[in-house]
């Protein structure tokens, strides 16, 4: 019975075994995607395979290289990795470090540094543009500012000379008014006037149609007289 039972559980036990280590291996290994950064140094060497004895790919991967990581071999010590290039190999995992090293680190900041610099210079014209069109709005207002109150004089004067025309215009209505009626005045002077001549005239000839008939009638009446002798 005690024999029968180990010879049963035997093989169970050893795949379980198997099982729990094939999971450890999987776990070990499924790692990927990750990201990783050659550590401060050199350089790293690359290889095909998980041990120094593989081929080497690569003789020195560039510090602070950006990596990507595939999966890691805790028992070999290497990790399995690919650059941004496409090649793949594995390198130490010693020399692979998650964060970014100091010389990628002051490159990144050397392109933060440089990114804002752009953006500050950006910005400055932004705002000399932004001053450059205030002070041309400014401008523009002044000459504004300056043709209204052109304008306002002009209006002004021509109202001026305006109500000096109307003044002008109103003095010449009643000049006009004036003149006809002294004209009528004139000409009814002149027809007065002739009218007295004509009178004048009328009496002169009268009286002298008076005298001359007063003459004849004179001479008659001397005519008419009897002549005297002078012997008488």
């Amino acid at each position: 019975m005690t024999n029968s039972n180990r010879g049963t559980s035997s093989p169970t036990l050893v795949g379980a075994k198997l099982s729990c280590l094939l999971s450890v291996l999987f776990f070990a290994n499924s790692i990927c995607a990750a990201t990783g950064y050659i550590s401060d140094r050199i350089g790293a060497p690359m290889r095909t395979g998980a041990s120094n004895a593989h081929r080497i790919v690569s003789l020195a991967v560039p510090a602070g290289t950006q990596l990507e990581i595939l999966s890691i071999d805790k028992a070999s010590g290497f990790t399995k990795v690919k650059t941004r290039r496409g090649t793949e190999g594995w390198i130490r995992s010693q020399y692979i470090t998650r964060e970014p090293v100091a010389r990628e680190k002051l490159r990144q900041a050397q392109a933060n540094v440089a990114s804002t610099n752009k953006k500050m210079r950006e910005l400055r014209e932004q705002f000399g543009q932004v001053t450059a069109n205030h002070s041309d709005s400014q401008s523009q207002n002044r000459n504004l500012n300056n043709e209204v109150n052109a304008l306002e004089t002009q209006l002004s004067e021509i109202k001026r000379v305006s109500a000096g025309a109307i003044a002008l215009d109103n003095e010449n209505r009643k000049l006009t008014t004036l003149n006809e009626r002294l004209r009528s005045e004139v000409e009814s002077l002149i027809q007065e006037k002739n009218l007295i001549q004509d009178n004048i005239q009328q009496k002169w000839l009268l009286i002298g149609a008076g005298l001359v008939l007063g003459g004849l009638f004179l001479g008659m009446i001397i005519k008419a007289r009897p002549r005297r002798s002078g012997w008488s």
